[in-house]
């Protein structure tokens, strides 16, 4: 398999899914963007991915809690605002895509584009050495 430019896949989902805001790939250890896009020029995706690292590692406390077992695997965390949907979808154990589009969006592509996407993140992490 050829290289896999992480950006450019980013860009791809940001283009695929309307009404997108962002779309970042984030480490999950430190909420490090390792590639992000977004034309929303007073909108730092960084900081908020930094945010979220911090809230699906309060999840995952949680799910313990709860018990893993009954809850099951997490597939998907989804945010739902007054006006903008976030969703966030796991890759590996290290690291997430997180998407932001407005509520005129469709919640469902957005999911279907993380999950077929989600074998090129693993190879460009992989190519990055960050898997």
């Amino acid at each position: 398999m050829a290289n896999v430019d992480i950006e450019k896949v980013v860009k791809e989902i940001f283009d695929e899914v309307r009404e997108s805001i962002a779309v970042s790939i984030v480490r999950l250890e430190d909420g490090m963007d390792i590639s992000s896009h977004s034309t929303m020029e007073d909108f730092d995706p960084a900081v908020a991915s930094a945010a979220y690292a911090s809230v699906i590692k309060s999840h995952f406390e949680a799910v313990e809690l709860i018990g893993p077992k009954l809850v099951g695997e997490t597939e998907d965390i989804l945010f739902t605002m007054e006006n903008i949907y976030i969703l966030l979808r796991l890759i590996g154990e290290k690291h997430f895509i997180i998407i932001a589009i407005t509520k005129k969006g469709n919640l469902s592509l957005a999911r279907v584009q993380m999950k077929k996407y989600e074998p090129l993140f693993v190879q460009a992490l992989k190519e990055l050495g960050e898997l």
